[in-house]
């Protein structure tokens, strides 16, 4: 019996790394579809600062350039530059970001993070998910919100939230589709409401919606294992609480405490 249950602690821990690999696996997509419209404007932006300038060469060749010529190529170009540079550096941030991710995501090491960072950097990272769903995202937090711990654990809740939200909240059709993050500090604890204004859950769901490998879409892609994980990350990893409040067709909202000791 004793070598029966420690076997099935073994495979339930082996099927929860699966589940942050996954999460990981998302990572990656999130950074190709994210930096990928940057990268596309700067080299549309190139492309067209080429021709320009080829077609100053020309007129210079000719003979033909004129001072108001040289000059709306000046502006033309400066603004062409701006473009140019606002986007490599919206790519750089955003692989900068998704770097941090990754490495809190795979690390246990406790260091003190910004809150509200985080919480951006995951909600960023599964933009391709939300915007091809008409999902509008809200994070609520002060930007100097620190807590020492793991990034990772903090992100990889919020990850299964919104991933559960983007599978099971919302009705195809539903045009208004919300989820509001907020994040505070209360008696050196940090309180994390997160909530959706999708189809809610019956009682008989919210019974069972922690246990592993339950999932009202079987067959469908879904594990049973995205709240499992974030509960025991709550509740085991973090030493806080997790509760849910909900009913058919009045949104769900989940409050989390952790607590934690700020600089």
């Amino acid at each position: 019996m004793t070598s029966t249950i420690s076997n099935l602690e073994k495979a339930q821990t082996q099927l929860i790394e699966s589940e942050k690999l996954a999460s990981l696996g998302g990572l990656v997509a999130g950074i190709a579809h994210e930096v990928n419209t940057p990268l596309g404007i700067g080299l549309t932006s190139s492309s067209l600062l080429r021709e320009k300038v080829d077609h100053l060469k020309n007129q210079v060749d000719n003979k033909q350039l004129t001072q108001t010529g040289l000059n709306s190529f000046i502006d033309e170009a400066n603004q062409t530059c701006q473009i140019l540079e606002n986007n490599l550096f919206k790519a750089a941030d955003l692989i900068t970001n998704f770097k941090q991710l990754a490495v809190d995501q795979s690390s246990d090491q406790s260091y003190t993070f910004n809150v509200y960072d985080s919480l951006q950097a995951t909600k960023v990272s599964l933009n391709h998910i939300l915007k091809k769903q008409g999902i509008h995202t809200h994070i609520e937090c002060s930007h100097s919100l620190k807590m020492f711990g793991n990034s990772g654990i903090l992100s990889q809740i919020i990850t299964n939230l919104l991933t559960n939200s983007a599978s099971h909240a919302f009705e195809n059709d539903s045009e208004d589709k919300q989820i509001h993050i907020r994040a505070e500090s209360v008696y050196k604890k940090l309180i994390v409401e997160y909530t959706d204004n999708g189809i809610g859950m019956p009682e008989d769901v919210v019974k069972k919606i922690y246990e592993p490998f339950f999932t009202t879409k079987r067959g469908k892609g879904g594990s049973g294992l995205g709240m499992n994980l974030v509960y025991n990350l709550v509740v085991q990893k973090l030493k806080g609480q997790i509760d849910i409040k909900t009913a058919p067709n009045e949104g769900t909202t989940f409050t989390i405490e952790i607590p934690f000791d700020r600089e």
